[in-house]
């Protein structure tokens, strides 16, 4: 069993907070990646700079543990899109339509995420706004579904911008729409899931 920790570092010490109990003799790791990243993007950021393909279980796994980040939406049917084989790294490997059973390659999927991301960047968006971010998702809906991983890194984002305002000051559908994205969405609860399936590398004594 992997044990997975938060890591410090204050001057030549390291101090590593656990986010499990450790039993005797296990592995503790750490991990490299943010969470809420899909796979592809976690896997390239972790050959490119740590020179390894991750071969963790939530890589492993399509669904990530059921949260879909990685999933895009098909422009035939709108149906979940997902990757047949998530360790492929190969551009060309196929990614299909839960509903339509539509081929799309890897590639494809990742520059559709690389371009919104830029999008989301770009000076058009105001990313300290929170209806600006509202926006952004609503425009791009029909390419970038409520469980992808960057729709959940801006629903993060909102709800952290709502929390920093006072709650007599925010209008009622803010109001709602932060109870929504953290009750009815449960936001912490995909949090709570993943932090425990990192990509993760063994920390070395």
């Amino acid at each position: 069993m992997m044990i997975f920790t938060n890591t410090i570092f204050f001057r030549q010490d390291i101090t590593l907070y656990a986010t499990r109990d450790i039993p005797g003799d296990s592995v503790i790791s750490a991990t490299y990646t943010h969470t809420l990243w899909d796979t592809p993007r976690r896997r390239d950021h972790l050959w490119r700079s740590k020179c390894f393909w991750c071969r963790c279980r939530r890589c492993a796994d399509p669904s990530e543990f059921g949260t879909w980040l990685s999933c895009g939406a098909c422009p035939g049917c709108g149906g979940r899109v997902a990757p047949a084989d998530p360790l492929d790294p190969d551009p060309e490997a196929e990614w299909r339509c839960d509903k339509c059973s539509r081929a799309t390659p890897a590639g494809e999927m990742a520059r559709l995420t690389a371009e919104l991301s830029g999008e989301l960047r770009s000076a058009r968006w105001d990313r300290a706004d929170p209806d600006s971010l509202e926006r952004f998702l609503k425009e791009h809906a029909h390419r970038l579904p409520d469980d992808h991983s960057l729709a959940r890194e801006v629903q993060q984002a909102i709800v952290n911008l709502y929390r920093a305002k006072l709650a007599d000051i925010m209008e009622n559908g803010q109001l709602l729409r932060k109870s929504f994205l953290c009750e009815m969405r449960q936001l912490h609860i995909i949090l709570h899931c993943l932090r425990h399936h990192f990509c993760f590398s063994p920390v070395i004594p």
